[in-house]
């Protein structure tokens, strides 16, 4: 059997002296957009993939998570046994009482 071909999305690209490299930019953890470079489109589609793993490794196995990623997981979790509406007043809330607070937003 033929071994399954993955879609891999268009990139950019960019060029520095005679190199082209392929360039997308994700966001980490933070919120922060990281520019990530590759030779080839195959080459960068695995390095994005890594880099989301490990911005999701560390965002669900810190020791200690900040009032945000609490609050979201807690809405997350309570999600699946109120009523939609109920989430949604939840969610608000800790949205302007909570984040906005914190974060100065």
């Amino acid at each position: 059997m033929a071994k399954k071909q993955r879609a891999i999305p268009k990139y950019g690209t960019l060029t520095i002296g005679d190199n082209e490299y392929y360039r997308t930019r994700i966001e980490d953890a933070d919120g922060v957009r990281v520019a990530i470079y590759g030779r080839t489109r195959e080459e960068l589609y695995d390095k994005v993939n890594e880099a989301k793993d490990q911005i999701d490794n560390d965002t669900f196995r810190r020791k200690t998570p900040t009032v945000k990623e609490y609050a979201e997981k807690w809405l997350m979790l309570q999600s699946a046994h109120i009523r939609q509406t109920t989430l949604i007043d939840y969610t608000s809330k800790v949205k302007l009482h909570v984040i906005a607070l914190l974060w100065g937003i």
